[in-house]
């Protein structure tokens, strides 16, 4: 079978697209139909090994009795849930982090740079507010530092959800 420069497959996909048949312009290449089918799928490896996991899993899923497919599907829900309301808590608290550190700021330009001691009442205002931004933020970070270790460890994701959500609260400040 011959290779295809990308300035051909991108004539063979308007071809294709334009309505000829797949295996006429594989003919007229001079490859084979399933060859050329290949290389222009839109789907990336990472996209089908994704869909081949997920055939997998609902096959396994259709192998159990009814009631227990009922528990997974049931238990998927949960954590779906658990999830969204998880990224909205770290959104809304993002938020909130901001608004408390441009409190501080505002807070800390009224404390004096030659006599910052005699602007106590500012400084724990200042103070008070990083510590409410910090901990607003904890959500979101624990919930970054869980992706990035799963991008990291360079492994596919982790399959059982419990153990994501334990890491999770395990890494919440206490």
């Amino acid at each position: 079978m011959g290779k295809l420069s990308k300035a051909q497959l991108t004539k063979a996909k308007i071809r294709i697209e334009g309505g000829e048949s797949l295996r006429s312009v594989a003919r007229d290449y001079k490859v084979s139909p399933s060859g050329l089918s290949q290389r222009l799928s839109p789907y990336s490896p990472t996209v089908k090994k994704a869909a081949k996991q997920l055939v997998a899993a609902e096959e396994q899923i259709y192998s159990l009795k009814k009631t227990e497919q009922l528990a997974v599907f049931s238990l998927a829900e949960e954590l779906r849930a658990v999830s969204l309301n998880l990224a909205g808590t770290a959104r809304v608290n993002s938020l909130t982090a901001k608004r408390f550190a441009v409190i501080a700021h505002k807070q800390a330009q009224k404390v004096s740079a030659d006599n910052p001691m005699d602007n106590q009442e500012e400084m724990q205002a200042v103070s008070a507010c990083i510590t409410i931004s910090n901990n607003a933020t904890a959500t979101g970070l624990n919930l970054l530092k869980i992706n990035r270790d799963g991008e990291k460890n360079d492994k596919p994701p982790e399959s059982d959800l419990a153990a994501v959500y334990q890491k999770f609260i395990d890494a919440m400040p206490q």
